[in-house]
């Protein structure tokens, strides 16, 4: 029927196994490395009591997410939109020809990919556990956030 438009859905926030961020690194050998970066399960964060506290009802009503997908997504990094001093954040594009083919008709929103400088990858474990405690609040009162994605950096890099 002319004029209709397709029903797309969001990804769901487990939905990337692999993270490709396109010739971000370099190093003597080579002019310029793709950096694969694999999923990883943020670290609970801990909740903390106050002394003669009652304890608030921790049956935390959780977000069902489906089942986690295997799809890869391929980003090019754009411009700086944010630093500090732990991270780095910049706008990313999806590369289609080099992502999961799987893509199509799906929503994506404007992406951004936040990147510890070196050494400090710790310091972001809280946020993403963080994230993932919002889950249900996700792209409606807070962004969505594809999840914590780690790659060993060589020194040479």
């Amino acid at each position: 029927m002319p004029g209709t438009q397709m029903a797309v859905k969001a990804m769901p926030q487990n939905a990337f196994s692999t993270i490709t961020l396109a010739a971000i690194a370099s190093n003597l050998r080579s002019s310029s490395t793709d950096l694969v970066l694999c999923r990883e399960t943020p670290i609970a964060n801990t909740a903390l009591y106050c002394q003669d506290s009652i304890p608030a009802d921790n049956s935390q009503h959780h977000f069902r997410l489906p089942p986690p997908r295997n799809l890869r997504l391929c980003l090019s990094l754009g411009p700086e939109i944010g630093s500090g001093n732990v991270s780095r954040v910049f706008a990313a594009e999806v590369i289609p020809s080099r992502s999961t083919p799987h893509l199509q008709g799906r929503i994506l929103p404007p992406l951004a990919v936040k990147i510890s400088r070196r050494g400090m990858a710790n310091t972001l474990l809280a946020e993403a556990e963080n994230y993932a405690e919002m889950g249900i609040l996700q792209g409606h009162v807070v962004p969505r956030c594809y999840g914590l994605y780690c790659a060993a950096i060589p020194n040479d890099m």
